[in-house]
């Protein structure tokens, strides 16, 4: 069992109201991205942009995490790199 800690802000892990408060906190950011559309679960939030062209859809993509770290540290949180992926899909008559 870990030592007791007074907490000054935030949610504890693990409390009752932990998971909508954080849903609550969160619910502004897809207003944020212009671009593309986001999928948010819990604390998983996918970004997805299409595009015909590749350099496009990577400049949007850019752009959008831009906003995204933006809006984290406006709201002091800080995404976690180790968990973050970039998949790229392309339709297979278009290579």
């Amino acid at each position: 069992m870990s030592d007791s800690q007074h907490i000054t802000s935030g949610v504890p892990e693990g409390s009752i109201l932990g998971p909508i408060l954080f849903l609550i906190y969160i619910n502004d950011l897809p207003l944020h991205l212009k671009n593309s559309s986001t999928d948010m679960f819990a604390d998983d939030t996918t970004i997805t942009i299409h595009g015909n062209h590749f350099k496009d859809v990577q400049y949007q993509m850019q752009s959008e995490l831009s906003t995204v770290e933006d809006w984290c540290k406006h709201n002091t949180m800080l995404p976690n790199a180790e968990k973050q992926r970039l998949c790229t899909y392309r339709h297979p008559q278009k290579l």
